[in-house]
């Protein structure tokens, strides 16, 4: 300790009530044991919002809270990234059996601060006993001086929605992706961090294909495709963010065979596959060359079965569609080189008759300027089918030479 400066980690597995946390850290000066405290700042467990953590801070006078990212209990373990499950399981001060990683952890920093007096100050903040016992549903109504302000910045709950892996919203709208997006950010205000891989740089940050993973596993519904289409601004914001697009492309496919194969909506899902694979690729999430790819490969199966072979089953349509595009593209590049070939030898067929002519010409001592009755540009526009077969003297395919059929079309050549 050093000038009297000291600090704690305050934790509890128990939720804060709105209203005494704000009567103990909003009002000033602070009293009692939190008197000395400076500063203080991390995540909190609010009892009015079981689904989404609260950032915490104060800082002089001024204490703030704001909407954080989403429990990891509220969010389905399919879409949890690998090895998180194990992770958070393993770890009892991150996860408990009742309330999985719901909790609070505060850095607390203050001048000749008693630590176990603020902690016990702190402690009071929490639900009673038998407010615990009323439950989540009566916790909600309980009074929040914060509610207005929350909302305000992405931290509403939707009405009509009990479970807190539907707080996020019914169904993929942009308003409800933008809130998302808002809910993962690092402080809940800055929609911008999105562009700096969401909250990467913030401890515990979901990632950019765990938030497409969960609004594949738990937003997007029977009309998948349209929802796309009407979230392409936020999904394109989503995805710009990624660092690695491709391991990106590849985690959305894995999403939508989860989606048409194993979700509530599977059954309706499985045959809008290619819709919801052309959506994708429409807006840019997925590239034909990934799709293609992806079908090729067959999860990893020379014949797949289970929900892999269901799934690049329902997608053929669309993937014979990209094939027969490819194919078209490829006949008609194949065809421009060979235009560009003939016309290459067309160029240098009338150069070479021109050369001929003008040798004839200087044998016979006509000084005329020879030409060939067909000007280059002539054969130029005939073999780029711009303009009419090229007049003058006939020619031989065999050689490209002319052939005078007459006297006559031979003195045509001096003229």
């Amino acid at each position: 300790v050093e000038y009297g400066i000291s600090s704690f980690v305050y934790t509890a597995r128990r939720p804060f009530h709105p209203a005494r946390l704000h009567a103990a850290l909003g009002s000033r000066p602070l009293e009692g044991a939190l008197a000395g405290l400076l500063r203080l700042k991390g995540f909190a467990w609010l009892a009015t919002r079981n689904w989404q953590q609260a950032h915490t801070a104060l800082a002089g006078t001024q204490f703030t809270i704001a909407p954080g990212r989403p429990w990891w209990v509220a969010i389905p373990r399919g879409q949890w990234p690998d090895g998180l499950a194990a992770e958070l399981l393993a770890d009892q001060d991150c996860w408990s059996a009742e309330f999985g990683d719901r909790r609070s952890e505060l850095v607390c920093i203050g001048r000749e601060l008693d630590h176990a007096a603020a902690a016990r100050e702190l402690d009071r903040c929490m639900l009673t006993e038998e407010e615990m016992a009323g439950g989540e549903k009566s916790w909600e109504a309980l009074p929040d001086p914060y509610r207005a302000a929350w909302d305000g910045q992405g931290g509403s709950r939707p009405e009509g929605e009990q479970s807190a892996q539907s707080s996020i919203g019914a169904g993929a709208t942009p308003q409800s992706l933008a809130r998302l997006i808002k809910m993962a950010s690092h402080d809940g205000l800055r929609e911008g961090n999105v562009s700096k891989k969401i909250v990467e740089e913030a401890p515990g940050g979901l990632q950019v294909d765990s938030l497409l993973g969960f609004i594949f596993g738990s937003m997007l519904g029977d009309d998948a495709d349209t929802q796309i289409l009407d979230c392409e601004a936020e999904l394109r914001q989503l995805y710009a963010a990624s660092s690695d697009t491709g391991e990106t492309q590849r985690a959305i496919l894995g999403y939508v065979q989860k989606l048409v194969t194993d979700s509530t909506h599977a059954a309706g899902l499985l045959g809008r596959t290619p819709p919801i694979l052309k959506a994708l690729c429409d807006i840019g999430l997925l590239t034909k060359d990934a799709v293609l790819e992806w079908h090729a490969d067959g999860g990893g199966q020379s014949e797949p079965t289970g929900a892999a072979g269901k799934v690049r089953e329902a997608a053929e349509p669309f993937v014979d569609g990209l094939r027969a595009s490819q194919q078209r593209a490829a006949a008609a590049e194949s065809c421009v080189d060979e235009l560009e070939r003939a016309l290459e030898d067309a160029m240098r067929a009338a150069e070479l008759e021109r050369e001929r002519a003008a040798a004839r010409a200087r044998s016979a001592g006509d000084e005329a300027k020879p030409t060939t009755g067909a000007s280059t540009q002539h054969w130029v526009e005939f073999l780029s089918c711009k303009g009419p077969p090229p007049q003058g003297p006939a020619w031989r395919q065999s050689d490209w030479s002319p052939s005078f059929s007459s006297s006559a079309e031979h003195s045509l050549l001096f003229e």
